[in-house]
């Protein structure tokens, strides 16, 4: 049996976060499109974290921001979808969809 590398469920939902924000975000916007899609409170370190070992697995990269125009503004840190990410989101689509295929509707249940 291949090796599993598969993506967790906080990495799925980073990975998608940078994906439908054009592709890089900072980490605050990740956390507030994770928490807004799924309703899931996700605390600003655990988006960190998972930032971080996405970037050690080769998936995001990251690139420090101008400091913001403001008195006292400081630079960010933006992360970016790398092609590597994108292959991994495909491929764990793929796997949820055919998790999917013959569950019965009413257990996939609609967006409230």
């Amino acid at each position: 049996m291949p090796r599993h590398n598969g993506l967790a469920q906080l990495e799925l939902f980073v990975l998608l976060g940078l994906f439908r924000q054009g592709g890089a975000s900072f980490s605050t916007e990740l956390r507030r499109e994770i928490a807004n899609r799924t309703g899931r409170g996700v605390s600003l370190a655990a988006v960190y974290v998972t930032l971080s070992r996405l970037e050690e697995r080769g998936f995001v990269g990251s690139e420090i921001s101008e400091p913001r125009p403001v008195p006292g503004g400081r630079a960010r840190k933006r992360f970016v979808l790398r092609s590597k990410g994108v292959d991994a989101l495909q491929a764990s689509v793929v796997q949820v969809r055919g998790m999917l295929e013959g569950v019965p509707k009413r257990l996939v249940l609609k967006p409230q």
